[in-house]
């Protein structure tokens, strides 16, 4: 009797132990899952930084690009101003 109740207290503490390992492990694997979706989070925010200097850059470039054309069409108008 003794001996079955041992054994059936041997079974169970391997039992605690195999579930606290799988808690343990089930924990690492949440904390993991956690810092992959911080670090994809941080690199979704930093493409969309970069896409908005991207759009930056590319509006002051078509404003120079219109400031050069106003310019030009200025000095053209002044020219044919100075020929007549």
């Amino acid at each position: 009797m003794v001996e079955k109740a041992e054994e059936g207290r041997r079974k169970l503490e391997r039992r605690v132990q195999e579930a606290e390992y799988r808690a343990q492990a089930a924990e690492e694997q949440k904390r993991a899952a956690e810092e992959r979706e911080r670090a994809a989070d941080e690199r979704e925010r930093a493409t969309g930084e970069r896409e908005r200097a991207a759009v930056e850059r590319e509006r002051a470039a078509v404003e120079r690009e219109r400031a050069t054309r106003q310019e030009l069409f200025e000095l053209k108008r002044r020219l044919q101003a100075t020929s007549h």
